[in-house]
Formats: structure tokens, sequence, C-alpha cells
């Protein structure tokens, strides 16, 4: 292909091609081991976290319930629920009103097609301003794609404007904005997250982003509809001119479960005396962010006011970075989280296990014993049943050598392992990572690499699927500045391998890559995407006691398969949740119903589908 510049990388196979090795780097996969190097202080600190006492039993039986209720759509007993688990632990729901009002506006089709004779799509969705964070996610239910961007205004405030794609990425509407009256509240770079929800009836999104105004670092929390209305807003913890709230990240749990809950992690900075400051992670959720207006939860032990790592009586020069994920292995649902330092002295990466909801002391917390200093770790993980993960960061090598380095998991964060994703002698500025949620093993890897004479930069996908790392594509076909080129990856629904947002130039534009080396997004090992929904007649039929039920969907949706007597009496829940566009494959077992003639059916994105299996012992 005329315009694609490849770096072959391998994530999991021994091989190192030769072009890579010109850097006289050791690429090769290393096992990773958990270290016991805290920073300053941090032992006192994980040592009065262990003296908060609950009971532990009950704690478990009410995440168990809590987790059950979901499952049936019972959203109202969850949050019942919740109370009981904050009562157990002494954590409090603390509420947000997001009074805050901001003027909103819908504008038509707002990207300008560019690159014609490119081997990929390549789009402009806004050239005519100075962009420098921005984000994007995918609707798991609806394949609508959102893109937040903020747009610098030197002499007033910022804007933070929303786009969405509703024909995976070819196309862009500018729909919505928030805007600050005051002036002076300017959004700092690459701090913006973004998630996108969807219950099977409404969607939404949420934005967390970094603000500074009058010397105090913000984050914030604010929430559309997916046409634009139902705006809310919230900051998020209480800074001040000698406490900062940085760096703010959020995930979701929808790959699980339609009735989402909203997670979000971040830093506060708060200077401690002169010099001196204390670095901890903070964690809150939403459990109602469908509602009109959204309970905020913060739960952050409070004996030691931290989700559990702190990184006391730090110098001036340290930086805290952090991000948090959903994984469910196997029905075991698990947030995880990772904490790192900068200019301190670990190198360390500080990972944190939760099985139920942040509400006691976690149930893991290793550390990535790490020789070399790194910066803005990424985790990500596909959300439903998969036991495999990654971390990408910018790992210094020596010098001003930064590399694009990542950290894989197989069995849900038990061990890890480490390998160069870009073991180059460009400097890596930015990294980013995101999970193709309920497709195998998927993720998209995005970074930016600076020349090493610091001229330019080029900005590069590449994506790992079930262990193996696929070549990385440059996707910027005109050289970007060093200094403005934070990339986010992302997905679409239809074949792709290089969605990502960046910008190229002093931050302007917002662009967007799409298309390059094409993969299906398999899901159950099927690799042919279905073009249409179909309901398969079980087999085999008559059967005694298990028969295998088969389906495509055309679509990603909301799914129920249920299988009803002949008095039309629900008798099995055979699936009830999101599923993404595939052909699947499961095994009914009846041996718990008596010999007789039953129905299953099968309801998703408006198609239903009934057929009659008999049952005879």
């Amino acid at each position: 292909m005329r315009h694609l510049k490849v770096i072959c990388m391998i994530f999991s196979l021994s091989l190192i091609l030769p072009s890579l090795a010109m850097a006289q780097k050791d690429l090769s996969d290393k096992t990773v081991v958990f270290g016991n190097e805290l920073p300053k202080g941090m032992e006192e600190t994980i040592s009065k976290a262990k003296q908060i006492k609950y009971d532990r039993e009950k704690l478990e039986e009410t995440v168990k319930e809590i987790n059950e209720a979901r499952l049936r759509g019972d959203n109202i007993l969850a949050e019942k629920l919740q109370l009981d688990l904050d009562a157990i632990t002494g954590n409090k729901s603390i509420h947000s009103d997001g009074s805050e009002n901001v003027p909103k506006a819908v504008y038509g089709i707002v990207n300008k097609d560019i690159g014609s004779d490119l081997d990929y799509y390549f789009t402009i969705i806004n050239d005519t301003y100075g962009f420098w964070a921005k984000a994007t996610t995918t609707d798991i239910v609806t394949g609508t794609i959102y893109v937040a961007a903020t747009q610098f205004n030197p002499p007033g405030s910022d804007t933070l404007k929303l786009f969405k794609s509703t024909d995976d990425g070819i196309h862009w509407v500018y729909f919505t904005y928030i805007a600050y009256t005051s002036n002076g509240m300017h959004f700092r770079n690459d701090e913006l997250d973004i998630e996108a929800i969807n219950n099977g009836t409404d969607a939404y999104i949420y934005m967390t982003a970094g603000v500074t105004g009058s010397n105090i670092n913000y984050s914030t929390i604010s929430r559309f509809k997916s046409d634009g209305s139902s705006f809310y807003y919230s900051g998020l913890y209480n800074p001040s001119t000698n406490v900062k709230i940085i760096n703010s990240r959020i995930t979701s749990d929808n790959a699980k479960y339609s009735g989402a809950y909203l997670y979000n992690l971040l830093i506060m900075d708060s200077l401690k005396s002169t010099g001196v400051h204390d670095l901890k992670t903070k964690f809150m959720y939403i459990s109602n962010p469908f509602a009109s207006t959204p309970t905020i939860t913060y739960r952050n032990f409070s004996s030691i006011g931290t989700y559990y790592w702190v990184a006391p009586d730090q110098p001036d020069t340290a930086k805290a970075f952090c991000d948090i994920a959903f994984s469910d292995s196997l029905g075991h649902a698990t947030l995880i989280s990772v904490f790192s330092l900068y200019k301190s002295n670990t190198n360390d990466l500080y990972l944190i296990y939760s099985k139920d909801y942040g509400a006691a002391l976690p149930v893991y917390v290793p550390q990535i014993s790490e020789t070399h200093s790194s910066m803005m770790p990424k985790i990500a993980f596909t959300g439903y049943d998969s036991t495999t993960g990654i971390i990408v960061d910018r790992r210094l090598y020596s010098g001003n050598d930064w590399d694009c380095y990542g950290y894989k998991t197989t069995n849900n964060g038990s061990s890890w392992t480490g390998t160069f994703i870009d073991g180059s002698t460009d400097t890596t500025l930015y990294t980013d990572v995101t999970a193709i949620y309920k497709a195998p093993n998927t993720f998209r890897i995005g970074y930016a690499n600076s020349k090493s004479n610091g001229t330019y930069s080029n900005i590069f996908v590449a994506r790992l699927t079930r262990g193996f790392m696929f070549p990385a594509v440059q996707v910027n076909p005109a050289a970007a500045s060093p200094d403005y080129t934070p990339i986010r990856a992302g997905y679409r629904f239809a074949s792709d391998s290089c969605f990502a947002v960046f910008s190229v130039g002093s931050g302007s534009g917002v662009y967007v890559s799409a298309g390059c080396n094409p993969g299906v997004i398999s899901v159950g090992g099927d690799t042919k995407i279905p073009d249409k929904y179909n309901l398969r007649q079980n087999y085999p039929n008559p059967f005694n006691p298990v028969t295998r039920i088969s389906f495509d969907i055309a679509r990603t949706g909301f799914v129920t398969l249920k299988v009803y007597d002949v008095l039309g009496k629900e008798v099995s829940v055979l699936v009830n949740e999101i599923k993404q566009t595939g052909s699947y494959s499961l095994d009914f077992n009846a041996s718990n119903l008596p010999s007789g003639v039953y129905f299953y059916k099968l309801d998703v994105n408006g198609f239903t589908d009934v057929k009659k299996l008999i049952f005879i012992k």
C-alpha cells in the first residue's frame, strides 16, 4: 500500500525482526515479577488501611446479591443493596446536584473527506481551531461512534465539543458542546476520557475532563443523552489552590450489564508543605447513570482518604497517573486499576483488584516491578468472559528515548508479561489502548512517536488479537507536531484495524483514520459477520436432555432468548444481555423439566422469531 508505513512487532512470539534489532534493545517478551518497592511512607498507609474492620462474609454475600439483581435488570433492588454495602463498610454516598447550566446546540455534517488517493479512510472532523485533548467511545448497542474534543480559546474559556457518527465514522455531526460562562477556564491537554453506555432503550455519553481556572485544577464529569439532551455536570472532589484533582479516567461495565455502572479513578495532588506533596488515588462510581440526576458515590477508605495506594512526601517534580478497567473473567466481575509515579523513588506499577465495587479493601494489590521510569499507563479488558487484559504506557529506555511499552495478562491479572510495542529510537509522546467489548481478546493500541531530532511526529495504530500483535500502521499522511499529538484509539463495527482520533500541526483539527488492514471482529469464534438475523432450528430435535440452539445477529443489540412451555409460561432464560454482531451457539439442558413440547423465542433490535423443540426423556 502506497501510504501506509508499517512497523512489525511480535507480542507473544520470540522472533525479532532485523529492522527493530538495529535499536540494540532486547525486544523479547519479559515475564514480569511482582515487587515490593514501596514509595516513602506507603508502608504506614497500607498498615492503617488493613486495620479497617468489617464483616467480610456479609460483604461478599451482599455483593453477590447485587450482581444477581443487576443481571436480572432489577436496578431498584441493586440500589438498595448498595446502601446495605455502604452500611457494612462505613462508606457514604454523596449526591451531586449537577446544577451548572451551559448552552447546547445541534449542527449538521461537519467533516471533510480528504486523502482520496490514500489506501485507507481519513477525514477531518474540524480543522478550524486548535484542539488539544481528544477522546472517543463506541456505543456497543447501536455502533454509534462519539468523539469529544476540547477547543482552546486563549482570551476566553475553552469549549468541549461533542461529535458523533452513525455510519461507522464516514460522516460526522457536531451536535452539542459545553462552554463556561466565565473567562480563564481551560481544559488540560490529554486529560479527557469518554464512555458511552446503552441500556437497550437510552444511550448516554459520559465525559471526564481536567480543567484549570484561577490557578485551581479541577476534574469534572458531565453527561449528555445521545440526542444532546439530558445534560448533567459535576465537579469531582474539592480542589483548591493547594489540592489538585487531575488525570481523571472513567470506564463502565456495560459489556456485562445493560443497567451499566460508571466508574472513575483519578489523582489527588495535595501540597503538604513547601515542595512536598501527597499523591493519592481516588475512586467513585455512579450506579444510576441513566437517572435524570445521577448519584456519585465516593469510596476511599475514610481513615486514610485514598483508594488504597498513596505516595506521601513527594517532590514538586513527581507526577502520578492512573487508569481503571472492568474485567469479567467467567463471571467473576473485577475492577482492575493501575497507578504509577514519575520522578519518584519507585518505578513500579501499582495495581488494585476489587470485586465489591470498591466498598472494602481490595482483594489483590500486586505491583509490577519495573527498573525503568514510565508515564501515562492505560489499562483495558474486553469486559466480558475474557481473561486477557493489557496495560500500555510510555517507558523510558535511556536518555530521551521513550518507548511504547505493554504488559499483557492472559489470566485476569494473576501474572503479566512485558514487551516492547515499539522499540525504535524515536521518542513515544502519547499512548492509548482500548478493548473491543465482547470481541475475544481484541484490543487497539495507539501511540505518537516524535522523530529522534524532535522536528515532527508520526502516529501509529496497532491491534492485538488473541495474543498476537499485528503490524502497526502509520495513520497520519502528513507530519504532525511533536507537542500536540495526543492519540485516542477506538473502534467501529465495520471491519477495521486503525480507527483513531488525533491532531496534526500545532494541535489543529480533529482527525479520524479508519479502514487500514481490515480485520473482522469475530465473535464466538465465527469469522463471518452475518448480514441478517436468524434463529435456527435446534439440533437434535427431539432431544434428551441437551440440544444446541444457534442464532445470528446482524447488528449489536440487547438479546433475549427464552424458553416457554405450551401454556406460555417462561421456563428458562438462556440469553438476557447485549451481544455484538456475530453468530452464536449454546446448549439448552432440559433435565429438570418434564417431557413435552416447548418453544424458544429470540428478540433483538425489533427482530422476533419462535421455534418449537420437543423434549423426550
